[in-house]
Parts: C-alpha cells; sequence; structure tokens
C-alpha cells in the first residue's frame, strides 16, 4: 500500500519535476524577438514567404500556448507550445535573413540601375545640346529626367525595387532620344555628302595655293574655323555655330548654319555689328535659293517662308555651345585676326563634316544600327 500511494504521489509530481507544466517564458521572448528582428528588415517585403512560415509557427505556438495554460496546472503540458515556438524563432531567424541579402541585392540592382540611368541621360542631355529635338524627343528627354530623379528619392527612401525600375524607365527614355538624334545627325555619316563636302574643301585650298589668298573653311562638325593663306593652313579657331548644329540651313528661323561655298560681302567693324565685328556673307547664294524654291514646291517649307540671310562670321563667340541663329562666332581675339586677313571677296566654305568623326559621327555610331534601329553601346 505504501508503494501505491508513492506511485502516486510521484506520478502526481512528474509533470512538475519534468518541467513541461512551466511555461516556455524565454522561449517565448527569443521567438517574439527573432519575429520583430525579421520584422524590422521588412521582411514581409523582402522574404515574404520565409515571414509567412515563422508567423504561422508563431500564432500555432501562441494557440496551444493559451490552450495549456487553461488546464489544470497539473495537466499542462507545453512541450507542443515550446516546439512551436522554437520553429518560429527558426523561421524568422532565416526570414531575417533571407530579407537582409534580398534587400541588399536590390540595393545594388538599383546602384547599376541608378548609375546606367545617370549615364544615359547625362549623354542624351550632351547631345541634345548639339542636336535640335523635336518638341515630342524633348518631352520624351524630360521625362527620362524626372524618372531618374524619382528614382533617386525612391533609393535613398529604402524603396530598392521602385528606383529601379524608374531607372530602367530613364535608361529607355534616353535611349530613345539618343536614337532620334543618332537619325538626325546621320547624314554627317553620308558617304555621298562627306565627298561632296571634302570636294568643297579641296576646290577652295586649291584656288588658295593658286592665288596666294586667303580663304576660310569651317567645319560644322568639329566646330573649327580655319583659315588658310597660299593653300596652307595658318591658324584654326574654335566656333560657335546655330543652335540648330546637326541642322539643314532651310529657311529664316530654323538656327541652322548653313551649308555652302560663300564668299565675304561686307566687313563690319565695331559699332558697325551687333556682336564686336562681323564678316557678312552672300548666304543665301544661287544654291540656297534653287533648294529653298524646290523644297517650296514639294510643300516641305510653309508657303509663307522665306530663305533667310544676314549670315555673318561674328565675334563674341568662345561660349563653348551653339547659341547663334545660323551665324558662325569666334573670340574677339580670333576675330580681330581674321579681319585683319580677310576682305570681301574672301571665299568662305562652310561643310557639315570631312568624314574624320567628331560628335556627330560618334552619335550615330553608338547609338543608330545599320539597320536603322536603336542601338547601345
Amino acid at each position: 500500500m505504501c508503494l501505491g500511494v508513492l506511485l502516486a504521489a510521484f506520478a502526481a509530481v512528474f509533470p512538475v519535476l519534468s518541467g513541461r507544466t512551466e511555461p516556455p517564458v524565454y522561449t517565448l521572448e527569443s521567438a517574439q524577438e527573432a519575429l520583430g528582428a525579421a520584422r524590422a528588415t521588412a521582411a514581409d517585403r523582402w522574404a515574404p514567404d520565409a515571414l509567412y512560415q515563422a508567423e504561422a509557427a508563431m500564432r500555432a505556438a501562441l494557440l496551444e500556448h493559451r490552450r495549456q495554460e487553461s488546464r489544470f496546472y497539473l495537466a499542462r503540458d507545453f512541450r507542443a507550445a515550446r516546439s512551436s515556438l522554437e520553429l518560429a524563432e527558426e523561421k524568422a531567424v532565416s526570414a531575417r535573413e533571407q530579407s537582409t541579402v534580398a534587400r541588399e541585392q536590390a540595393r545594388a540592382a538599383a546602384d547599376e540601375a541608378l548609375g546606367a540611368a545617370e549615364e544615359a541621360v547625362s549623354e542624351a542631355d550632351h547631345y541634345a545640346a548639339v542636336v535640335h529635338l523635336a518638341r515630342r524627343e524633348q518631352l520624351l528627354l524630360e521625362r527620362a529626367r524626372l524618372s531618374y530623379r524619382e528614382a533617386r528619392i525612391h533609393h535613398r527612401n529604402g524603396d530598392h525595387l521602385a528606383a529601379a525600375e524608374l531607372a530602367e524607365a530613364a535608361v529607355d527614355q534616353a535611349f530613345k532620344v539618343l536614337h532620334e538624334a543618332a537619325g538626325l545627325a546621320s547624314r554627317f555619316t553620308d558617304s555621298e555628302r562627306i565627298r561632296t563636302w571634302r570636294r568643297w574643301i579641296e576646290e577652295t585650298v586649291a584656288w588658295s595655293r593658286r592665288t596666294g589668298a586667303a580663304v576660310v573653311v569651317v567645319n560644322k562638325e568639329s566646330h573649327q574655323l580655319t583659315l588658310y593663306a597660299g593653300g596652307r593652313p595658318l591658324r584654326t579657331y574654335p566656333a560657335d555655330l546655330g543652335s540648330n548644329t546637326a541642322g539643314t540651313k532651310l529657311r529664316s528661323g530654323d538656327n541652322a548654319t548653313p551649308e555652302g561655298r560663300y564668299h565675304i560681302t561686307t566687313k563690319k567693324g565695331q559699332g558697325q555689328s551687333k556682336y564686336y565685328k562681323a564678316l557678312l556673307l552672300n548666304y543665301p547664294n544661287d544654291d540656297d535659293r534653287a533648294r529653298f524654291a524646290r523644297l517650296k514646291r514639294a510643300g516641305q517649307i510653309p508657303a509663307r517662308a522665306t530663305p533667310g540671310g544676314l549670315i555673318e562670321i561674328h565675334g563674341d563667340g568662345g561660349r563653348r555651345k551653339d547659341w547663334t541663329q545660323g551665324c558662325v562666332a569666334v573670340r574677339n581675339d580670333h576675330m580681330d585676326e581674321l579681319f585683319r586677313r580677310v576682305e570681301v571677296g574672301t571665299p568662305v566654305t562652310i561643310v557639315g563634316s570631312t568624314g574624320d568623326g567628331g560628335v556627330f559621327t560618334d552619335l550615330v555610331r553608338r547609338y543608330r544600327t545599320q539597320g536603322g534601329g536603336a542601338g547601345r553601346p
């Protein structure tokens, strides 16, 4: 009988001695801390599946924990609750680690996308400054700038996925602008045009060689004005051109510098010109007028348009950008040198390119494929 009493007493206290009746307080706290740490890393965004598993294990543990708390003390058994809490902690730690890795990967991808966007938008800005874009492309370039700025804001705020998406949109928009600009500049790589421009220069320089007189050659792509005498180049000056640099001069107001063979008709000293000193050219010449009439008949020029005029080589240049309404601008000290060496009647040949490369050639090679599609370097 004594043995039976002892066995009964042992059976009564065994659950207490084994610890199964004690709530897993520290295990619960540890699991809750792990789950909080996972949530703090935004695991709901970066590792949602792992976080869901951790939260599911926690819900099961808490449910079991409450069920055991409602039972008679000696009948409680928190082992299943403790096991679920340990699983919840394990899953929470995994969610935190996955979230951290995913977030860092997204940050790195966003950094790369932003770098590509910055380069593409900057390049589009650069070429837009030398190629006169249509209104549609100007708006597209502005959208590219806006997308890039918004991408940087999202990146700073930790929204790396949105940052990468906006940065990629900025790249696509910028490349569409660059492709259009390359199309506008493609005539500077046209072999037939280059042969014509080279012939103009050769004939102009040959005349200088025969006569010993001065001539002027302007290369739009290289933005250079070269003074020759006796067929030999004396000086080469940097030149600012019309703001529609890549364009063909068609009519008044298009802000394009004409291409052709001209001569100086008037030398304007200080006080006679709006821009320091000036050398007035005979634009439009006969070729310009014939082309203008042909295009007007074809409806490619507005009926009320005129060919324009007052194209000069003048001072107040040296701004390192194309800003004139079609004239060629050089620095005032360079204008003084030209003014001393040229006369009324001096030939002035303006070409688009010599085929030796430059800003337009580079643009076309980088952003226009042989088939005419958009290309990326």
